[in-house]
C-alpha cells in the first residue's frame, strides 16, 4: 500500500509543474475546454475487496508549495460507499458559498468531503453533515445533487496522511447510518488532525 501512495503522489505533483511551463502565449492561443479538468485519474482495484472496512490511511508528499493562483484538487479518494459517490482530498482555493445572495467565496486552501444524493432528482440535506467550528458546509445541484463539509487548511510542501475512518452507526430517517470522518494529519505536527465528517448508508457496509 505504501508503494502505492507514493505513485499516486509523484503523479499527481508533475501536473503541477507541467502546468507552470505553459507560456503566456500558449494559453491564450489554446481552446480550452471548460473546467474542472481531470487530468489524471488513477484507479486501483483491490485483489480481494474487504467489505468491512474500519479505516483507510494513505500518504501523500507534496514535494513544492502550490500557490492559491493554481486551481487545484488533489483527490486521493473518489469512490463509493454502498453505491453512493464520494470523494475527499485538499484544494487550493476551497470555496464557501455566500448566505445572502448564493455568490462564490474563495477562501484559500483547505481540506473537502462530498457525498453525492443516491437519486439524481432528489436535493441531499445538510442533515447528512457535521463539520468542525471553523468549517462550513453546502448542498448544491452544481455538479449533481450532493452535500460538501469544508474546513480552511494552509497545506504546503511536505507529507500528509489522509483517512476515512468509519465512526458510530446511528438511527437516521428510520434506517442505520454510520458516520464516516475524512481526517488529514500533517506529519511534521504530532498532534495536529482536521476532522471532517459525512454521513453514508449503513447498508450493506
Amino acid at each position: 500500500m505504501r508503494k502505492i501512495v507514493i505513485i499516486l503522489s509523484v503523479l499527481t505533483l508533475i501536473v503541477v509543474d507541467s502546468c507552470g511551463q505553459a507560456t503566456k502565449k500558449q494559453v491564450e492561443t489554446t481552446n480550452l475546454p471548460p473546467m474542472p479538468w481531470h487530468t489524471i485519474n488513477i484507479v486501483w482495484n483491490f485483489k480481494n475487496p474487504n467489505t468491512d472496512i474500519d479505516r483507510l490511511d494513505m500518504d501523500i508528499m507534496i514535494d513544492r508549495d502550490v500557490p492559491t493562483s493554481y486551481s487545484l484538487y488533489i483527490s486521493p479518494f473518489n469512490s463509493l460507499f454502498n453505491n453512493i459517490q464520494f470523494y475527499a482530498g485538499i484544494q487550493t482555493n476551497v470555496i464557501n458559498t455566500n448566505p445572502i445572495d448564493s455568490s462564490y467565496i474563495a477562501i484559500g486552501k483547505g481540506g473537502i468531503f462530498s457525498r453525492w444524493s443516491t437519486h439524481s432528482d432528489e436535493l441531499i440535506s445538510l442533515d447528512y453533515t457535521d463539520m468542525q467550528p471553523n468549517g462550513f458546509r453546502e448542498s448544491s445541484t452544481t455538479e449533481g445533487n450532493f452535500c460538501s463539509v469544508r474546513c480552511p487548511f494552509i497545506w504546503t510542501k511536505g507529507t500528509y496522511t489522509v483517512s476515512l475512518v468509519k465512526n458510530e452507526t446511528i438511527d437516521f430517517k428510520n434506517q442505520p447510518h454510520t458516520w464516516v470522518s475524512y481526517e488529514i494529519t500533517d506529519k511534521s505536527k504530532k498532534n495536529f488532525n482536521l476532522y471532517l465528517f459525512n454521513y453514508v448508508s449503513r447498508r450493506n457496509y
